[in-house]
């Protein structure tokens, strides 16, 4: 039996958005590096994988520190701050939320009114799923769904510039990944992390080598050891020596995939002297030796 499916009048129809990627790259700053965007035309997902600094979104400031993501408002201003010792290594994917059928896609963003881009019709906002406004949350680097799709969305853009269907794939993709990523942590769309709880993890990621007692955790915070405990808790959902050995754990990790440092000096870069006690405490935490986890890596 054929069903057949009486429309209405055009007009009467509703508008269904067409998001689509334009353009993705990544930006390495340099250290203490600002840089200035007055307008840009896109909601972009910008995403921190390395090091720290803070951005400025339509005048307000947020830290943005490694696993941190913004979906930033159409025709935002921004202006990036990199950390002196550690800046930040970004990956930023520009959609349109809604480009015309049938107009050729350029693949690149308008940047401040004078741009030819600015302003033309076939390029809108629109209503997505999570709204207009400002969103963000986390992702853990080197892992999950986000962070693969950020990274092959990104080295699609360097390597064969998709077009088309395939870039309006992408966006609708991405967006889906964004919605579950804000449903699993419903409070990372409006989480700020306070400035001394962003001050004291920059402290930590940039100090694994040294001892980190709570003390002296406390002390860089400028509060409390309770007021510590009680940050860690309500923000991270655990307690702040577990979050410590995460960190070195990760560093440690990263350190035995990228490097042909000995055992032992990983060890000291997380601030464990005594080799012995570093091999239990990786084991501890991955399941793995060091050595065994570096052999499994393979060779590049």
């Amino acid at each position: 039996m054929t069903i057949s499916i009486k429309r209405g009048p055009r007009k009467n129809r509703r508008h269904i958005p067409s998001p689509i990627v334009v353009y993705a790259n990544w930006f390495q700053f340099g250290a203490s590096k600002r840089l200035v965007q007055p307008r840009v035309e896109s909601r972009m997902l910008l995403s921190v994988h390395r090091g720290s600094g803070t951005v400025h979104i339509n005048g307000q400031t947020y830290p943005a520190r490694c696993g941190s993501w913004f979906f930033l408002p159409w025709a935002h201003a921004i202006e990036y701050a990199a950390d002196a010792s550690d800046p930040f290594f970004v990956g930023g994917i520009h959609i349109i939320p809604d480009h015309a059928p049938g107009i050729p896609v350029r693949n690149r963003v308008a940047h401040g009114s004078g741009d030819a881009l600015a302003g033309v019709p076939y390029r809108r906002d629109a209503d997505l799923p999570f709204g207009r406004g400002l969103r963000q949350g986390s992702f853990e680097p080197g892992r999950g769904r986000l962070n693969a799709l950020i990274h092959y969305l990104i080295e699609s853009f360097q390597t064969e510039r998709p077009e088309g269907n395939k870039q309006r794939r992408a966006a609708e993709w991405l967006l889906e990944e964004i919605s579950i990523n804000l449903k699993q942590a419903p409070s990372s769309g409006s989480e700020i992390l306070s400035p001394s709880l962003f001050r004291l993890e920059t402290y930590i990621r940039q100090n694994l080598n040294r001892p980190l007692t709570i003390p002296i955790l406390a002390k860089v915070a400028n509060c409390s050891v309770a007021g510590i405990h009680r940050m860690f808790q309500l923000v991270r959902k655990q307690t702040p020596a577990n979050w410590v050995a995460a960190q070195r754990t990760e560093r440690a990790a990263h350190l035995l995939r990228t490097t042909s440092l000995p055992v032992q000096e990983v060890a000291k870069e997380v601030g464990i002297e005594d080799p012995f006690q570093f091999s239990r405490f990786f084991k501890r935490h991955t399941s793995y030796s060091p050595r065994s986890y570096r052999q499994r890596q393979g060779i590049l």
